[in-house]
């Protein structure tokens, strides 16, 4: 264990933890054959599984009232699979930064082989826009849908309406 200029770092053997002091955290694991975590198969049911129990130990305790969600699950051209998760508030999407994901992780066959996690912790209040609201009032086929945007450098996030088309 070592602090660097970002944070915090734990070595164990070649896998590499760092906890960033703005609430990142980033693991890579090493190059052998042995996982530090590991799915019970190749499955994307069974990665998706095994990326929230990691989500869930990290994030335990600490998202408010913020939940996380898999966006999406993607094969990528070296056959790793990416998996992407999203923070949810009162149902609505956090666009965190300019990502837009609060958890990344990637898989080589069964084995975690590396993630990102975004530690944010969320407070819903009652505060509301009306603008988009009035805006989109008499607009036909139209619907108002709330999002939330944290551009990561500030302790509160702002609700936006945006309007979009009915489908």
């Amino acid at each position: 264990i070592y602090e660097s200029a970002d944070g915090t770092v734990m070595q164990e053997g070649s896998d590499t933890l760092r906890i960033q002091e703005e609430g990142k955290i980033i693991y890579h694991a090493s190059d052998s054959s042995q996982a530090r975590f590991q799915a019970l198969s190749q499955r994307e049911k069974d990665l998706q599984i095994k990326a929230e129990e990691v989500l869930d130990l990290v994030t335990a305790g600490q998202l408010g009232e913020g939940r996380m969600f898999c966006q999406s699950i993607e094969t990528l051209e070296d056959e790793t699979v990416e998996l992407t998760f999203c923070y949810l508030l009162d149902g609505a999407q956090v666009q965190l930064g300019e990502e837009g994901w609060g958890a990344q992780f990637v898989f080589s066959d069964s084995a975690l082989t590396s993630f990102t996690i975004c530690l944010r912790t969320y407070t819903a209040t009652d505060r509301t826009q009306r603008a988009a609201a009035v805006t989109a009032l008499g607009q036909t086929g139209k619907e108002l849908q709330l999002c939330y945007r944290d551009d990561d450098t500030t302790p509160e996030i702002t609700a936006d309406w945006t309007v979009r088309e009915r489908s």
